[in-house]
This record gives structure tokens, sequence and C-alpha cells, in this order.
């Protein structure tokens, strides 16, 4: 029996298993890094490496092999959700600059594994369980990752996990992570970059104790105590978000900017020669700075600034307008608060709500 569309697609999951995706191409060209499943009806990603000269592929990483856990992290959760991840297994890698070695993470625990022909086997790393966002220095030498919102280096060498820059039990204060504006409207959900030098990383300042706090319920669980999220519904204040430059040696520098003004940071590039961050304002505007950064990275210095009447021309600019935002996600509150004026066709004028004589739809 032939199968049905509808099936077909519910399996393959809207036809995405099996498929390669997000791919890394090394600066020799040799190798090409990226996910792929067994097939159309496996959802577990692994991570492969192709070599460009033989046409040859090879696995690099296989989720089953390694025996790594399926139960995800509420944030890997939110994460997901948030970015419509559809597959299982290793779902993002992060490479070094010579796209020698690669770091993901699996059931908050995080693996590195070597891409070149020969290279180290998988492993698990000494980070702190519930481990988030792994990403390798530009050498492959450390691997940062957000944790117990801060942010966390472990050098490869010696396994040392040290604790780079945190909150310091402060409440609703995060490092490292993209708050939800970011995250949800314009596609940044990362919260920090190694320098290209990796001597030090620009990690985001999350302060969310101004936005207001919403209870979401488990209606298949009712006994369950309703989760707290903070949600900057429209009106009501958004997360202060800042920058600072941390050295490995704990030094810190921080990069300012009008915040009022320019409260979304949109994306950040760390090249060699400077820093490029983008901040947009409520209204329609955006602005880029580029922080000159000398031959220590913990020193910035010399910005400049360029306005922009509609988009930046750098990474994650061409996103959604804060003001047209703002307008969408009023018309989602307003239409999770209201039903229908009217049910009769397209023709039939508002003023005109079909039904018994004297009924009034709601709002009328």
């Amino acid at each position: 029996m032939t199968e049905s569309f509808p099936r077909q697609q519910a399996r393959t999951r809207r036809f995405t298993l099996g498929l390669p995706r997000s791919f890394q191409i090394s600066p020799d060209g040799e190798r090409v890094a990226f996910l792929r499943s067994g097939g159309g009806d496996d959802p577990v990603n692994c991570l492969w490496v192709l070599d460009t000269g033989t046409g040859a592929e090879r696995v690099v990483a296989d989720p089953a092999a390694l025996g790594g856990g399926t139960d995800l992290t509420v944030r890997e959760k939110a994460h997901r959700e948030r970015v419509r991840e559809q597959a299982t297994g290793i779902v993002a890698f992060a490479c070094d600059s010579a796209l020698s070695l690669a770091a993901f993470v699996l059931a908050g625990q995080v693996y590195v594994a070597g891409l070149t022909a020969g290279g180290p086997a998988p492993r698990a790393i000494p980070a702190r369980p519930g481990a988030f966002d792994p990403r390798l220095d530009p050498a492959g030498q450390r691997v940062a990752y957000a944790c117990d919102s801060g942010v966390r280096v472990v050098t490869l060498e010696t396994d040392e996990d040290s604790l780079l820059i945190g909150p310091d039990g402060a409440d609703g204060v995060t490092f490292g992570l993209a708050e939800f504006v970011a995250a949800e409207e314009m596609g940044r959900a990362r919260g920090y970059w190694w320098a290209p030098d990796a001597a030090a990383l620009l990690v985001a300042r999350v302060d969310e104790t101004q936005v207001q706090r919403w209870h979401i319920a488990d209606p298949a669980n009712p006994g369950r105590t309703p989760g707290e999220v903070a949600y900057p519904a429209a009106g009501t204040p958004n997360a202060d978000v800042s920058l600072v430059c941390v050295g490995l040696d704990s030094s810190q520098t921080p990069l300012d900017w009008d915040r009022a003004a320019f409260p979304y940071l949109v994306t950040v590039d760390w090249t060699q020669a400077s820093a490029l961050f983008v901040v947009r304002s409520a209204a329609d505007a955006s602005a880029v700075r580029r922080p000159q950064a000398g031959n220590d990275s913990g020193a910035a210095g010399g910005q400049r600034r360029a306005l922009a009447r509609h988009r930046a021309r750098c990474p994650g600019a061409d996103r959604r307008r804060p003001d047209r935002m703002d307008r969408r996600r009023r018309r989602r509150q307003a239409a999770a608060r209201c039903r229908p004026r009217t049910t009769g066709g397209p023709d039939r004028h508002p003023s005109h709500p079909t039904g018994p004589p004297g009924a009034r739809g709601r709002g009328h």
C-alpha cells in the first residue's frame, strides 16, 4: 500500500531527516564537517566529515556509540523549541579556526572530537552537568560553555575547568546567554564570542530583574508547579543587555553604549582587527560600533558608530525591526484574548455580524 503524503511528511519530519546540514569548511578546503542522520526515518544526527579530495565520508561522532543520554536540560529544550529543531542527537557543533577539532553537547555533557584523519577520538571533557552552547577557541586549546548563568572554560591539555565570569549570586542576571528577544525575534542564539587570538571572550551580560514574569502550567501534569519565565510583553520593560570583554586572566573591560536608545544587541562578529556589534533601538534606526582591539584583547578603544535609517550591513542585521516586533507581539497577545467578531464569509462587513437578531460579537 502506498504511504500517504501526510504520513511521509510526519515520518520524515517534513522531509528533513537524512539530509546533510550545518556545513563548516576548513580554510584549506580539504574537509567539510556536517550533521546527518542515518536515513529518512532516523531522527538521530551524527557528526560527519567529507574529504573533498577523495569524496569519502566518515562518521566522526555517533551519539549511540558515545552512550549520550536523551534527557535534555530545561535550557536545551527551550532552545530546540525556539529554533524549531526536529532532530535529536547532535544538533549543533562548533570548531576551531583550522576545522581540526569540534565540540558539541549531548544531554548536558560536553564532548570534543577530532576532524582530521587519525585525529583524536570523541571524548567527554570534565565540564559541569547542564552545559550549554560549548565553543572551541580559534586555537583549539580550550572549550568555553555556558552553565549556571555564567561562562566557564575547560583547558583541554589539563582538563581543568574554571569559572570565567558569573553572576555571583545575583538573581535575574546571566552571562553568556541570549535573552528572549534576541533568541525569539532576532535569531541570535548565542551570548559569547571568542577573541581571534583566543586570549579573551566577549560576553553578553543580561539583567532580567525588571522583566515581568509569566507562569506557564503543564496541562499534562496539573500537580506540577507552573514554570516561571521572564517574558517582555509589548509595552513592558526589556532585559538590560550589555557586553564585557573578559580575559583568561579574569580581567574585565565593559563595552558601553547608550543602551536606553539602543537596547537590542543583534549580533557580534569578532574579526582579526575589531569587534563588530549591532544595537537596535525601538524606533526605525540601527547602530554599528566597532571597538578597535589592540594586541591585548582586553583593551578596547577607538569606538566609532555609524547610524543607518533602515538596516545595518552586517551579519544578523537584516532581521526583524524592533518596532515591528512590538506590533507583532501586541497582535499575538490580542489574538489570545479575543475571539473573531464575525463568522461570515470574506464579503461580510464586520459591522454586520452573523447570528440571531440582536446578537453581538465581542468588541461591538
